[in-house]
């Protein structure tokens, strides 16, 4: 609960729940005027349904402490950044542009508390072509109603939850009567709830393709979580992100900005660096280079008074080990005391050396070990 993660102009990103659950002794939801508390949490209201009437033209709302947050698509920061939507001027209402077919890739609206981006809805096609043509992302939910092999709450009753749910609760299908929901009818119509919705990908379909499961075929772009790994405008390489779902209409969709649950890790090391007088926490990582391969700098030696100076290079990360030779014929190498760990991309060594000695000294240098990295490619 709570903000977990921040729109670029500052709005906190909130997840798909109001805070509040069905509770089975009452027979009613639990809400902020039903003296009952917060409900069971096995049947957790979505924001969308239940508190859109509160929501401003930009879709967001703040909450009883003030806290100002987006539960769906932040149509109002998506204008501003110019995310294909419409602005009446008049009845100071936004829409999504649906009477377009040429989209450009939605900008960043966001930053999710694990670190990674979150998009407007519009990316490329082919994830990792950044010629392929632009187009809505598409969502991995769908409501549980019979079709493409999910169950049909309104026939079964709400007696079970998605295999989503089940991980993220620990529960077990069948559930007990205890646990069981409300049956579906006008005032608990499907998509009350957020375990009202399937992932395709728990049914047998495939993210990323047209796929076919269950007598049914289906194409969605982003997993459980609404991310996928993609190439993007700020990312050419390729980045883990967030997309914000919408049907076709322009009306928002389940999950919306984010799953219930991050896709990364939200926790980092601690840190005293503020910023904005905000305390954060901050994780440093191994961050790559340009540089691939130890060469030797265009003045590799240098020498002043009898000290000399090596200098290469180098393997951001890497550790080396440089050692010494005063015959080539020989087979003896002597390790010069102490490991290099380079600064950035230059590495140096320093040796004092008797400048009057023959024959003069040879070097050569070994990487004796590299940092660890994230091989997810994040």
């Amino acid at each position: 609960m709570g903000s977990i993660g921040f729109l670029v102009d500052g709005v906190s990103i909130y997840n798909t729940s109001d805070g509040f659950s069905y509770s089975y002794a009452n027979s009613k939801d639990a809400s902020p005027v039903a003296g009952i508390g917060p409900g069971d949490g096995i049947w957790n209201r979505d924001a969308w349904p239940n508190e859109k009437i509160s929501f401003d033209y930009a879709l967001n709302h703040p909450q009883p402490s003030g806290q100002y947050h987006a539960h769906v698509t932040a149509i109002g920061v998506r204008y501003l950044l110019g995310d294909n939507v419409l602005y009446n001027d008049s009845t100071k209402q936004y829409s999504e542009n649906t009477g377009t077919t040429v989209f450009q890739h939605s900008p960043i609206i966001g930053w999710v508390n694990d670190g990674l981006p979150l998009y407007g809805p519009y990316g490329y096609s082919d994830p990792l072509d950044t010629g392929s043509p632009v187009r809505r992302m598409i969502s991995g939910y769908v409501l549980r109603d019979g079709t493409y092999g999910t169950v049909n709450l309104t026939s079964s009753g709400r007696t079970s939850l998605p295999k989503w749910a089940q991980q993220s609760q620990g529960k077990t299908n069948p559930l007990t009567a205890t646990q069981y929901g409300p049956s579906v009818s006008t005032t608990y119509e499907l998509g009350h709830f957020s375990e009202d919705y399937d992932y395709l990908g728990d049914l047998g379909y495939t993210q990323g393709s047209n796929s076919t499961a269950n007598g049914s075929t289906i194409l969605f772009d982003l997993n459980q979580y609404n991310v996928r790994y993609c190439k993007t405008p700020e990312y050419p390489n390729g980045t883990w992100a967030y997309f914000t779902t919408i049907k076709a209409d322009g009306a928002p969709w389940y999950p919306y900005n984010v799953g219930r649950a991050y896709f990364g890790s939200p926790t980092g090391g601690a840190s005293t660096t503020s910023v904005m007088n905000v305390e954060t926490s901050l994780t440093l990582y191994y961050k790559g280079s340009t540089s691939t391969v130890e060469t030797w700098t265009a003045n590799p030696v240098s020498l002043s008074g009898n000290t000399v100076t090596l200098s290469w290079n180098a393997v951001e990360g890497g550790t080396y080990q440089v050692s010494a030779l005063t015959d080539l014929a020989g087979s003896t190498w002597t390790s010069i005391s102490g490991a290099v760990t380079p600064n950035g991309n230059i590495a140096t060594k320093t040796e004092n050396v008797d400048t009057t000695a023959t024959p003069r000294k040879f070097y050569k240098l070994t990487r004796t070990g590299m940092a660890t990295y994230d091989s997810l490619g994040y």
